[in-house]
């Protein structure tokens, strides 16, 4: 089962709660999704892969303050090493994913 951390701030790496929490669950997939994307989606995405995680960012679900905010944000993103992807393709992947197998391994954390 998927789980949820829902923060204020624009840094959570800075939260040791949820630092230590993921890292006992041993997760190597993380799904960011936040409410401005050059504010609260760049930042933890970005450090996430520099942690090792594979992450992707739902671009979709941010705002910005313009649209080349949006497009600098987004190739900082793809720079890092972070997928973009949008709320369709979560859904698609989470629950129905290419196979089954596919969707179970997501929700799992696993690669």
């Amino acid at each position: 089962m998927p789980r949820f951390f829902t923060r204020h701030q624009q840094d959570i790496w800075q939260d040791s709660a949820f630092s230590n929490q993921l890292r006992k669950s041993g997760r190597k997939t993380l799904i960011v999704a936040a409410l401005i994307t050059d504010l609260f989606l760049v930042s933890p995405s970005v450090l996430a892969v520099s942690r090792g995680y594979h992450t992707y960012a739902v671009i979709d679900t941010s705002a910005s303050w313009s649209r080349e905010a949006l497009v600098i944000s987004s190739l900082r993103l793809l720079q890092a090493g972070v997928t973009p992807i949008s709320i369709p393709s979560v859904i698609a992947e989470l629950r129905l994913g290419k196979a089954e197998e596919n969707a179970t391994c997501y929700v799992d954390g696993k690669r």
